[in-house]
């Protein structure tokens, strides 16, 4: 139900994932995600998995309002690969701020989100604070 009223909303400007247990229904939580267009924050603090985060692109392209974006969870290869997928797929004009903290982000996993990145000259603010980025990640951005 919860994607559902997330789908529908015209007002939740906020949205804030702390946890999903296992073998709870994900899917339909994402399908809600991408419905919605009002989202302005969205602020993930759990792994919701290396393919679900690909399938977010829909919400990334249709959605106009999302400004910022926080990921707070451990980021692996894979991970980071969707996630440059989904932004790379999508090129979200209104994200401004990217926040990608504490979550183990490596060189290689930043490699394919800067390439993603390149098509957001609008972006004012990317925070990668507490990762494992070394001199090649930097190159990258």
């Amino acid at each position: 139900w919860l994607g559902y009223f997330i789908g529908k909303s015209k007002y939740l400007e906020d949205l804030l994932i702390y946890s999903w247990g296992e073998g709870q229904n994900i899917e339909a939580l994402i399908d809600g995600i991408n419905r919605n267009r009002s989202i302005g924050s969205l602020h993930i603090r759990t792994n919701l998995g290396d393919v679900n985060f690909r399938n977010l692109t829909p919400f990334f392209r249709n959605n106009h309002r999302l400004a910022n974006l926080n990921l707070d969870f451990e980021v692996g290869l894979e991970c980071a690969q969707s996630i440059a997928h989904a932004l790379g797929e999508s090129q979200c004009q209104s994200l401004k701020k990217i926040t990608i903290e504490d979550s183990n982000l490596s060189d290689e996993g930043l490699t394919g989100i800067a390439t993603a990145l390149r098509t957001y000259p609008h972006l004012s603010v990317l925070s990668l604070e507490n990762n494992s980025i070394g001199l090649m990640g930097c190159i990258a951005l």
